[in-house]
């Protein structure tokens, strides 16, 4: 059998995943909070004053920040996947901004001292991952004190859940969304704080989808509203779609 890694930069390789229609469904569902996203994520690299950045992908530097004229200063970004590298050296060749340093290389034998980078990052990439390796790599390369922070869906929310069963061909095999399990391994290695988005916001998000041509509508609005509420509730919380996670290295 072809080890995880090896099946991961298959995918990625021969762009075997077909994200667009499962996109589609939940584009409602998250545009008010990708927004929040955003400002959260540049907040607190902003705040870490960060000289030296690791992306564990090779991507969202362009979405969270090319796109929003945020400059990284001296980013590194790995991937397993020679293709995704390539994507990213494209959008770097025209970027206003970030000029990454792209690098083929796995998250879970990082190629990096010890102590080197100020504040590693990264976009729906854990849960691809054997966590625990990945975050003792992590943590390792991280300065005493370093920053995390992290995309990742949950296995929780019932709508998301059968989003994720109608459409199998937007994801990897080995790809295991967030239980609390996984929380509880970041929560031992790091110190961390958890941000949940998208819970009722989720099923609404999807009957606007279908009702309205704009996703910032009275829909998707009140359901944003009410779930900033709601996910404030440690029981309601775990809910939710997915999890901001950030947090500091404990060394």
């Amino acid at each position: 059998m072809p080890s995880r890694v090896e099946r991961e930069r298959e995918v990625y390789d021969h762009g075997a995943l077909r994200r667009d229609a499962y996109n589609r469904v939940l584009h409602h569902a998250q545009y008010l909070w990708e927004i929040e996203k955003i400002e959260l994520v540049t907040k607190v690299i902003g705040s870490a004053k960060a000289k030296r950045i690791l992306e564990l992908g090779s991507n969202n530097w362009f979405k969270w920040f090319e796109q929003n004229g945020v400059f990284l200063g001296d980013l590194h970004c790995i991937n397993i996947s020679e293709a995704e590298l390539e994507k990213g050296r494209s959008r770097s060749a025209l970027a206003a901004f970030n000029h990454p340093t792209f690098h083929l290389m796995d998250a879970h034998e990082l190629a990096f001292p010890d102590d080197h980078f100020d504040v590693v990052y990264g976009g729906s990439i854990l849960h691809h991952l054997d966590l625990e390796r990945a975050l003792k790599e992590v943590n390792r390369t991280l300065k005493n004190g370093g920053r995390i922070v992290f995309v990742e869906p949950l296995d929780i929310n019932p709508v998301a859940k059968l989003v994720r069963l109608l459409t199998p061909f937007a994801r990897t095999a080995d790809e295991v969304p967030f239980t609390r399990k996984q929380l509880g391994l970041l929560s031992a290695v790091f110190d961390v704080e958890f941000h949940m988005q998208q819970l009722l916001s989720v099923p609404v998000g999807v009957l606007s989808g279908l009702v309205a041509d704009k996703p910032d509508n009275w829909m998707t609005r009140s359901a944003y509203r009410l779930d900033r509420l709601l996910v404030r509730l440690p029981w309601m919380g775990y809910l939710s779609r997915r999890v901001i996670i950030i947090g500091s290295s404990m060394k």
